[in-house]
């Protein structure tokens, strides 16, 4: 099962070049370079839109993606609506949690979660619902899509401004339900990958510019767009890489 993860967008209005960066030209190109690879399924990992809860630019994602044919799943960042998302990208009831965009899809064999970080933390009631979705999976293999790392990465500027706010829970969660946890994240504009314990959290590069890691202030080290490609077996064996261009 091949799978594509494309994550923080920041797509402008018509015609706007963000920071001087034509993102809107960035996804069309990423999203050509992934279609070319024939996967299975498409993931947008959140921060659609440049201005906070864009409409317009959601629409125009909506637009490219949609004609592919390709199955895809949407979940919301920090400058996403989660209600407008559900909306556009047309999820039912069932997936929209007062105010929350989370869901589970059978992908395969494989269960496969996707979570709403966009305020930078989770309700109780999706941790409830998180906890559930652990106790009752039948392998080992907990497959997780978020916006937010659930960890430090040592992205100083990120770890310290705009981390996900809840990791000691997320701590806890791993413990508690001991899976072997493959996390896809985004958020960070870097391409990084963190293991600990029982949890791989793999940080996916963004499609406007990727960040400096080690300073304290914010500091654009390249703008090379990326996505990143998972290659994910029947026995839970997992492969990943990322491809700019």
């Amino acid at each position: 099962m091949k799978i594509i993860q494309i994550t923080d967008l920041h797509i402008g209005r018509e015609g706007e070049l963000p920071v001087g960066l034509d993102v809107r030209g960035n996804f069309a190109a990423i999203l050509e370079k992934a279609a070319a690879m024939k996967p299975d399924y498409l993931v947008l990992s959140g921060d659609l839109s440049f201005h906070d809860g864009d409409p317009e630019a959601c629409e125009w994602v909506r637009s490219l993606v949609v004609p592919l044919g390709i199955p895809f799943e949407v979940i919301p960042g920090n400058h996403d609506d989660p209600a407008g998302l559900a909306r556009i990208f047309g999820y039912e009831k069932e997936d929209f949690h007062q105010g929350e965009l989370y869901f589970s899809r059978k992908w395969g064999p494989h269960t496969v979660l996707f979570l709403d970080t966009s305020r930078g933390e989770m309700s109780p009631a999706q941790w409830q619902w998180l906890e559930a979705q652990l106790d009752g999976l039948a392998g080992p293999l907990a497959l997780i899509f978020m916006h937010h790392p659930p960890m430090t990465a040592g992205v100083l500027f990120m770890d310290q401004k705009y981390p996900f706010r809840q990791i000691p829970a997320f701590e806890r969660l791993i413990q508690t339900y001991p899976h072997a946890y493959q996390v896809f994240c985004g958020h960070y504009h870097v391409e990084k990958t963190v293991a600990h314990r029982n949890a791989n959290v793999f940080i996916t590069p963004s499609t406007f510019f990727q960040i400096a890691q080690h300073t304290d202030a914010l500091a654009i080290d390249h703008s090379r767009p990326a996505f990143r490609l998972i290659d994910l077996q029947e026995n839970g064996e997992l492969l990943t890489t990322v491809v700019y261009i």
